[in-house]
């Protein structure tokens, strides 16, 4: 973990998307599957598992919709005791992107 920590020498912030690959039924992960099998379909679908072991502050914002309307996220991360940098980028994101103006396709409300 010293090399994932040691990059925030140089940078602010790491960006990664929340998943590499568009959203799966909710079967995908199911308990019942083998643990291999969650494992392997985990590590390949959500790559935000590295901040949870190396113990850095991130958090995950809508910043896009796929072609069904479904929000795309992306992750950020920073130094441990980022949290401030991290809730300042989100708070202007917000505002820029106006996220809570965007309605899915089908919603209730």
């Amino acid at each position: 973990m010293e090399g994932y920590l040691a990059q925030f020498d140089s940078i602010d912030v790491f960006i990664t998307p929340t998943q590499n690959k568009p959203p799966v039924p909710l079967s995908y992960l199911d308990q019942a599957l083998p643990v291999e099998t969650q494992m392997e379909r985990l590590f390949g679908y959500a790559p935000t598992w590295l901040d949870n072991v190396a113990g850095t502050p991130a958090i995950t914002l809508p910043m896009g919709q796929s072609r069904d309307g479904l929000p795309l996220g992306l992750q950020f991360s920073t130094r441990p005791g980022g949290e401030a940098i991290l809730l300042q980028l989100a708070f202007e994101l917000e505002r820029e992107l106006q996220w809570d103006l965007r309605k899915p396709p089908v919603w209730v409300g």
